[in-house]
């Protein structure tokens, strides 16, 4: 019984920390971020391009106070997202004027989506501003 938790134990921080992002990730981020007026004006397609993998998102609708939302971009799912004590993400504002267009539900504005499915549904919106 003891050798079981103690197997458990390990395979869980090595799941955990298999989802944490490497130097070589965390070093895009920091690069991005002390050069955010680059991609200030571009599609949101040319930003993912600049950053690692993505495996969630979520989405903070600005409007109608004005025409933009936040995303947030993490690199853990969800779950571990919202339990992670240091978060490593990428916020991000976005124009959404024509956010509405894309029949989002309340339900989705927090998700684990990857990189092609946010290019797909958002590509073409443009970013306005990259937090740091």
């Amino acid at each position: 019984m003891k050798s079981l938790l103690i197997v458990l134990s390990v395979l869980s921080s090595v799941l955990l920390s298999s989802q944490e992002l490497d130097s070589e990730g965390k070093k895009q981020i920091l690069k991005v971020k002390q050069s955010s007026k680059l991609y200030e004006g571009l599609s949101l397609n040319k930003f993912l391009d600049s950053i690692p993998d993505v495996k969630m998102l979520r989405i903070i609708p600005n409007y109608p106070l004005n025409n933009s939302s936040t995303f947030i971009f993490g690199f853990t799912d969800n779950k571990t997202f919202s339990r992670a004590e240091k978060k490593d993400r990428v916020t991000i504002v976005v124009n959404a004027s024509n956010l509405n267009n894309k029949n989002i539900s309340p339900g989705l504005f927090k998700w684990d989506a990857d990189k092609s499915e946010v290019k797909r549904r958002f590509g073409e919106l443009k970013v306005v501003s990259i937090s740091q």
